[in-house]
């Protein structure tokens, strides 16, 4: 985003879109289900990632820039859920397209810049604004 910024600045505006995640969504007090290990990192870095963009939000709205989160709902086939959400004798490939990150991705970008610092879910912006 630092180095985006400037010329986004020169260009009269624009729009970032951070990646996050569901692990960066705070899942309240206990208990919790047994057996969810080795995630407190991960999702400490997406909600810390969240924050920023909302912060840099505030920043950056002046300069007719964007900043907004999108979060895919599921799990998308990427090298990291292939890794970790996987085991080598019984392999899970049951993932989803990134589909409704790219309709996500293009309607934020077809919005005013005055829509800044949100938080979105892929699947829910896709059903919310009829995306298809």
């Amino acid at each position: 985003m630092r180095q985006a910024a400037p010329h986004l600045r020169a260009a009269g505006g624009g729009h970032i879109i951070n990646v996050s995640s569901r692990a960066g969504v705070f899942p309240g007090p206990g208990p919790y289900p047994q057996g969810r290990r080795g995630g407190a990192f991960y999702g400490m870095v997406k909600a810390g990632l969240e924050r920023l963009s909302q912060g840099l939000a505030m920043e950056l709205q002046d300069d007719q820039i964007s900043v907004n989160v999108l979060s895919p709902q599921g799990r998308i086939k990427t090298p990291g859920n292939i890794f970790a959400q996987n085991d080598r004798e019984d392999p899970d490939l049951e993932f989803e397209t990134a589909a409704a990150m790219a309709k996500g991705t293009r309607w934020i970008c077809a919005q005013p810049p005055t829509f800044t610092g949100h938080i979105l879910f892929d699947e829910d912006l896709c059903r919310e604004q009829g995306l298809r």
